[in-house]
């Protein structure tokens, strides 16, 4: 019972010692510790330290950090070269205004709310673990005030450059990204690059030898005229990650393993995907174009409008592309190119197509599916300028349906054109016109009724195989060299559309 009393007696005590020192409502935690900086120099223990007027130097590096669990605060101030040279003298962008490095790997270090113009490089982190890159600015500056590179990031794990706005940098990438692992860039501004790099064609990003990068939320924009691509991940990086950006004139690239491009918004421009094992989902594209040229592509959910072109490609027209194009829509005047083998474009649906981006062109390549697609109201629908099955296709209201190329024989073999259980009612023109000098199979097609023929002396012209006549109502065959001959197989044809020429629900 002692014993008790002498701990509650303890414990009364060290309460009212604690109530005497710290007010009523207030934290019993120490504040964090912060340094004000007026000048460069080297940080090399841990807190936070926090800019309170523009700094200017002639040295080769201002801020220096060497310690784990910093914070630099700009705090909006300007971190500048005495003399910042002009994009001209490349040799003289040089320098860091700020550079996390040492020979220890750093931990828990941010760099936020900083600007300035004329070094080599802004920020640079190197060899840090769980760091940050926040609101660095590089406003558009004059003739005379530049940067070689906005941010890099070499060597890093865990680190996010976000709420950035950087813009005009010049003689290299704004943002550069090597040697890293788990690095995202978001809500993230790359404007305005526009001066022709020295070196070559300036970029938005670059990224190499890097494993897991994301850009998310992010705008690139206005970066045409002398660049290559907004953002250049190269065939270096493994899973890569581009979600719901805003892609405006200017495009993105990327060669890395297992790349996703999902609900992005490009406006003239676009993005090319190399890599194998590439998602490209729920983007919109208007006035641009996508292209896929890896193995294993899954190309789903996009819309295209305003002349925009999606191309399924691959150096070897023989090569090992497989690529599913399916469930997308196209508007106005916008198609699918094929240059590759082992591609299915199915359940698509495609409104307005032209003679200049038909629906689906096959330029090349073997094994070419186009199935269950809805086409409509289109100047040409399919144009085939190599081997493909066409098959199970809603090709109606178009002015042609099918139109095989004359060159189709020097990319492939049109005796391997197979056209069958397509809707190819209502065709103003032609509901298959073949140009190429051999005959093509286009049997068991519904033609809106019995085929027809062109109008001219020799109609009708009949079926090469069974001589029967092209005299119905439906949409009409074209004639081949042999007058009075088709060189469309139109016998035997469907009297109603096949059950399944319909746009199926998709699944990718």
């Amino acid at each position: 019972m002692v014993t008790t009393r002498r701990r509650l007696l303890a414990l009364g005590l060290a309460g009212l010692v604690l109530a005497s020192v710290v007010p009523l409502g207030a934290a019993a935690l120490p504040d964090e510790q912060t340094t004000t900086v007026d000048s460069c120099r080297t940080i090399d223990e841990p807190g936070t330290y926090r800019l309170t007027s523009d700094l200017e130097t002639d040295a080769q590096t201002c801020l220096t950090v060497t310690a784990s669990d910093v914070t630099i605060d700009g705090d909006g101030h300007a971190i500048d070269t005495a003399e910042p040279p002009r994009p001209a003298s490349f040799d003289l962008i040089t320098g860091t205004g700020v550079e996390v490095d040492s020979d220890r790997t750093l931990a828990n270090v941010t760099v936020r709310n900083v600007t300035g113009h004329g070094w080599g490089t802004l920020v640079s982190m190197t060899n840090v673990t769980h760091g940050t890159v926040v609101d660095v600015a590089t406003p558009r500056p004059d003739a005379a005030t530049h940067v070689g590179y906005a941010v890099t990031l070499d060597g890093v794990r865990d680190v996010t450059l976000r709420d950035s706005d950087i813009e005009a940098t010049t003689l290299g990438a704004p943002i550069r990204i090597a040697e890293s692992r788990d690095v995202a860039v978001r809500n993230t501004t790359v404007a305005h690059v526009d001066y022709r790099s020295i070196v070559g064609h300036a970029k938005g990003v670059t990224v190499r030898n890097t494993t897991d990068v994301t850009f998310a939320n992010d705008t690139f924009a206005d970066l045409s005229i002398f660049t290559s691509w907004g953002v250049d991940v190269q065939d270096s990086v493994e899973n890569a990650r581009l979600v719901n950006n805003t892609v405006t004139d200017a495009g993105v690239r990327s060669d890395a393993t297992n790349t996703t491009v999902v609900d992005n918004a490009f406006r003239d421009g676009g993005g090319d995907v190399y890599g194998d094992d590439a998602r490209v989902a729920n983007n919109t594209v208007v006035s641009g174009a996508l292209t896929v040229g890896g193995d294993g592509a899954t190309v789903t959910a996009n819309h295209l409008t305003a002349a925009s072109r999606l191309t399924v490609e691959n150096d070897a027209p023989d090569g090992p592309v497989r690529a599913d194009v399916v469930g997308n829509t196209f508007t106005n005047g916008s198609g699918v190119a094929v240059a590759a083998a082992n591609v299915r474009v199915r359940e698509n649906t495609i409104t307005g197509a032209s003679d200049d981006v038909p629906g689906v062109t096959v330029h090349s390549g073997r094994n070419v599916t186009v199935a269950h697609n809805a086409i409509t109201d289109s100047e040409t629908a399919v144009r085939l300028h190599s081997s493909a099955i066409v098959t199970a296709n809603a090709l109606t209201n178009d002015s042609v349906g099918v139109r095989i190329a004359a060159d189709a024989g020097v990319c492939g073999d049109p005796a391997r054109v197979e056209l069958h259980r397509n809707d190819l009612s209502n065709a103003t023109d032609y509901g298959v016109e073949n140009d190429a000098a051999t005959t093509v199979n286009a049997t068991r097609n519904d033609w809106g009724g019995a085929p027809s023929s062109p109008d001219d002396a020799d109609a009708p012209i009949s079926d090469p195989v069974t001589g029967e006549p092209a005299d119905g109502t439906g949409s009409a065959v074209s004639e081949g060299a042999n007058a009075g001959v088709s060189n469309v197989r139109f016998d035997p044809w469907l009297d109603a559309p096949a059950t399944e020429t319909t746009t199926r629900n998709a699944t990718a």
